[in-house]
């Protein structure tokens, strides 16, 4: 079927497997890892690469997480019109349609130097023996993995490009592999808003997500159409345009709370609120957040974010947060400008205090924001029995003693749950909980 105009279709592969060419047939996707190798090794600053494909449930952890991302590709082939500002033209911005695939994930291991004492690259730990997707949704599904490595002597910010190319080059090529083959339903419709009739009483008829992303430059970055969000105001864009790469993570802090480029291809905020349509919701898109670098910058931002809220029309807007610290200003600041603008707002955030819970759990509140959402607590630690195959790396990266910093990746580890990839993501990714016994 073909897609409205600037629409996305999504589709989904049954399977993935390496095979002697990067297709898919019948629903089976096989990559290539040669063919893989070459297209990343065509950039000279990737020093060895090698391609690997985990299922969940294989005995393997992967260490030295850098992002993940998610294959989308133009849909009836002709040129490629996703990444814009990094793969094709920025010119491209919201152009379609676009093929989303689910099923597989791209994930790029490597280590960036650092840049100083405090810009320096968090572990990212992801578990994919059995069991482990109680720990992280994205050891729920098949990854094509690359295990790449660069010159340690290299900057910061190109060894960080270089890694983040890699990735969105391999991604389109699975993506053109997906597109090649024909038949694809259109799940989607539109590519803008999801209408539905009527109202339910309680229940916004406009929502839409204000998504704080991180900006602080460096290794805790965030690039909007190839560029760097340090110097950006709000900017709200379209589903299409998150779908097709308009915003790629260049976030490399802690992992279980980091926006992974996937989580912007895939809204979680977006698909829970696509989920109320029969409610009489209609999402309206995203307004991107950059954390501000001082009270001036975060002050202005959030009233600049309300506005574009204001300005689209919303009955109500998601406040998601990405970091901790001096961002929760910003995402306060948020949720009282919108407030003061008659728009409700709930805020997802993640709790945090310390190991020993002795540090603040935030840095500061409003009175508006009375409605909260956690993402889970991300000091607790836990246990991770050893492992029968490691990828990435033969140690965890340098930290505190207690939380197995340096020690054996391959052995039993206690860390933190901000360690395991995706396991307190603030957009709403996935949910950790408690039981009692």
């Amino acid at each position: 079927m073909t897609p409205t105009r600037g629409g996305i279709v999504d589709t989904s592969v049954d399977a993935v497997d390496t095979g002697p060419c990067t297709r898919l047939v019948d629903g089976r996707l096989t990559v290539d890892p040669s063919e893989l190798v070459g297209i990343v090794e065509k950039d000279e600053r990737i020093e060895h690469a090698r391609v690997h494909v985990v299922q969940p449930g294989d005995d393997v952890r992967l260490v030295h997480v850098l992002d993940v991302v998610q294959p989308v590709s133009r849909m009836g082939g002709g040129e490629q019109t996703v990444f814009p500002g990094i793969l094709t033209s920025p010119g491209h911005l919201g152009r379609g349609p676009v093929l989303r695939i689910n099923g597989v994930k791209v994930t790029v291991l490597g280590v960036i130097p650092p840049v100083d004492s405090f810009f320096t690259q968090q572990e990212g730990v992801l578990e994919m023996r059995p069991g482990s997707a109680d720990l992280s949704p994205l050891a729920g599904e098949p990854h094509v993995v690359l295990e790449l490595t660069v010159d340690q002597g290299m900057e910061p910010a190109t060894a960080a490009e270089a890694y983040r190319n890699a990735a969105l080059r391999v991604t389109g090529r699975i993506g053109e592999a997906v597109a090649d083959r024909a038949g694809f339903e259109d799940a989607s419709g539109d590519g803008g808003t999801a209408r539905a009739a009527g109202r339910v009483r309680g229940v916004p008829l406009r929502l839409i997500h204000i998504c704080e992303v991180s900006a602080f430059g460096s290794l805790f970055d965030t690039l909007v159409v190839g560029r760097s969000a340090r110097d950006l105001l709000p900017t709200l864009l379209s589903p299409i345009a998150m779908a097709g790469g308009a915003v790629v993570s260049a976030d490399y802090h802690y992992a279980g709370q980091r926006n992974y480029t996937c989580y912007y291809q895939s809204n979680p905020v977006e698909k829970s609120i696509r989920a109320l349509g029969g409610s009489g919701s209609e999402f309206l898109g995203t307004i991107l957040l950059p954390v501000g670098r001082d009270d001036t910058k975060k002050t202005a931002g959030a009233a600049f974010a309300a506005h574009l809220a204001e300005l689209a029309g919303a009955d109500g807007a998601v406040v998601s947060a990405v970091a901790g610290g001096n961002a929760h200003l910003d995402v306060m600041y948020a949720v009282r400008e919108c407030e003061r603008r008659r728009i409700p707002t709930v805020l997802s955030i993640v709790e945090m205090a310390g190991s020993t819970g002795a540090d603040p759990g935030m840095v500061d509140t409003v009175p508006e924001a009375d409605l909260m959402v956690s993402t889970g607590n991300r000091e607790e630690l836990i246990l991770l029995p050893p492992t029968g195959r490691v990828l990435g790396g033969a140690s965890l990266l340098d930290g505190p003693e207690e939380e197995s910093g340096g020690k054996d990746a391959v052995g039993e580890l206690r860390v933190p749950l901000r360690t395991i990839v995706g396991s307190n993501n603030q957009m709403g990714a996935w949910r950790i909980g408690a039981t009692l016994s």
